[in-house]
């Protein structure tokens, strides 16, 4: 009885195939005595070249098919352009391009907040990044003031600093100083945090701006924008060239540029405005064009640090030292610029304020496509009729510290300020560990440099790979180093992406000097991962035995 079912399940399955083959004429280019699909995705019994070719035709990822009709009428579906080989009793098919369908006309993009969506995540954690949390939600209540729906802005952060033990202000977080007696504006109010502690990461940040709701995106709130949306995105956290940074990891350039790239092919905007704050953010836009509708701000070119700004002593509200900086320059610029509601300021106009406001500490570079900078900015963050934050005006933007050098002054700011002798004792116990730490660094990518020249007759290659600032165009090579220096070198503090930390990334400059030149240093990228590797494990040892000698 079963051998029956199984034949009478041939022959069902025989007479669809032959019915799909004649309902169809293949038009895709045959070569008989040939196979191209060597590595397919995909293999089925078929009834003939045509019923292949008719799989083929109704799967959007096939490319290229191989009918053999002497292996059992199997036919082989590849996603790639693979080279043809002989192969008796094979035919290889060229799948033909669809027909290219008249081009509707372009509907009129409808108005107001209905097509506005606002991507803002703060990559950080810990209260000495207290100014990355304040800028994501002074932005939230910026775009939350334009009117702008609460699903259609989502937020990313760790969520650790309004309820910090350091927090003098339990509960709340503020972007901006106040003198005594003001009592500042709460921008953690109301700020409405979709992602927090541990899913804050490049995987959820790349599933929420390309709409896929999968992991920690799961049911969860992600971009649903279309052609006719306004997208704004706004990153804040630490950096290097070609790195963002995020709790425990970090973001490769070449990561950011395929989301942005799945974005456009997804139609998921008809402009998309990108403001970066980070270190070296310069380096994270190569691939943006003139005409992609991608427009990006970034706070420094790719070669500068970023800055903190309201740092101490200029940290008070309402009397209060919160002993954090409380904001990142480029991005209280850009807000407080905002916060003034000028009537019809557009992109170009703010991105030119902004521009002369930071350019005594770091260069903002711009991007990708700028057709639409004449664009009133209140597209994207505020309407006209809006009321400003209620801040100081006479409370001019002091302060400003390079991020890199952050976590030691404010250690040294504690130390300085501490009122007894055992506060005094635990601040200057961070500092020395400070210190300790950034020696290690320094100690750790002065070592993979010099065995990167190891053996070669030139002197001063080191010094140069030290102080070369090269264009990141290798960036294989570059996130294989990335990814040992994260994964496999020491890490100061739990919460740091491994080797990474606000200091060290500077040093992912070093790393792409030794990929632009490997050539010269006679080293191919798996030499280079080993010199790296090798050298984290030594810094590893170093830092277990309290030693510097790497």
């Amino acid at each position: 009885m079963l051998s029956g079912m199984i034949r009478a399940l041939a022959l069902a399955f025989y007479l669809l195939q032959a019915e799909a083959s004649e309902s169809a004429t293949c038009t895709d280019t045959q070569k008989k005595g040939t196979s191209c699909s060597h590595q397919p995705y995909q293999k089925k019994q078929v009834a003939d070249t045509d019923a292949c070719c008719a799989l083929c035709a109704a799967d959007d990822e096939c490319k290229q098919w191989t009918f053999h009709s002497d292996i059992n009428k199997n036919c082989r579906l590849t996603n790639n352009a693979e080279p043809e080989k002989e192969k008796e009793g094979a035919t290889c098919g060229i799948k033909s391009p669809a027909p290219t369908p008249p081009t509707p006309p372009t509907p009129p993009s409808p108005p107001g907040p209905a097509t506005t969506w606002a991507v803002l995540i703060a990559g950080s954690s810990g209260y000495g990044n207290y100014r990355h949390q304040a800028d994501v939600c002074h932005a939230y209540q910026i775009l939350k003031k334009r009117s702008i729906p609460a699903d259609q802005i989502i937020v990313l952060a760790v969520d650790d600093i309004a309820h910090s033990s350091q927090n003098p202000f339990p509960g709340k977080i503020f972007n901006k100083p106040t003198k005594k007696g003001e009592p500042g504006v709460d921008v953690y109010a109301g700020c409405n945090i979709d992602y927090r502690g541990n899913d804050v990461t490049p995987t959820t940040f790349v599933n929420v701006l390309t709409g896929v709701q999968d992991g920690p995106t799961n049911g969860n709130k992600v971009l649903k924008s279309d052609s006719n949306s306004r997208v704004f995105v706004n990153f804040v956290d630490h950096g290097g060239v070609g790195l963002i940074g995020f709790p425990k990891t970090t973001m490769h350039v070449k990561q950011l540029s395929q989301a942005l790239e799945t974005m456009q092919q997804k139609k998921m905007f008809s402009e998309l405005l990108f403001y970066l704050e980070a270190c070296e953010s310069g380096s994270m836009f190569p691939d943006l064009t003139s005409s992609g509708k991608i427009f990006a701000v970034t706070a420094a070119n790719a070669k500068e640090s970023s800055w903190g700004t309201y740092c101490p002593p200029q940290d008070m509200v309402d009397g209060k030292h919160l002993q954090s900086c409380l904001g990142d320059l480029f991005s209280v610029n850009w807000m407080e610029d905002t916060d003034l509601a000028k009537s019809g300021e557009t992109i170009s106009q703010q991105v030119q304020i902004v521009k002369q406001e930071t350019a005594k500490k770091s260069h903002v570079t711009i991007f990708g496509d700028q057709s639409f900078e004449n664009e009133p900015i209140n597209n994207f963050e505020m309407k006209d009729d809006q009321v400003r934050l209620n801040v100081s005006e006479d409370i001019m933007h002091q302060g400003h510290v390079d991020v890199r050098d952050i976590p030691l002054y404010l250690a040294y700011d504690r130390w300085n300020t501490s009122r007894t002798e055992q506060e005094k004792a635990i601040a200057w116990k961070e500092l020395q560990d400070i210190r300790h730490q950034r020696k290690t660094d320094d100690g750790l990518f002065v070592a993979i440099t010099e065995k990167a020249c190891e053996g070669l007759a030139n002197w001063g290659c080191a010094e140069g790979l030290q102080k070369s600032k090269k264009e990141l165009r290798d960036y294989d090579c570059h996130m294989t180093l990335t990814r040992v220096i994260e994964n496999e070198c020491p890490a100061h503090k739990q919460r740091n992406a491994g080797g990474w930390n606000a200091y060290s990334m500077q040093y992912s400059q070093w790393l792409v000097n030794m990929c632009e030149v490997r050539t010269a240093l006679k080293q191919d990228v798996q030499a280079l991962e080993a010199i790296v590797r090798a050298k984290c494990v030594s810094a590893v040892n170093a830092v277990q035995q309290d030693v510097f000698t790497i």
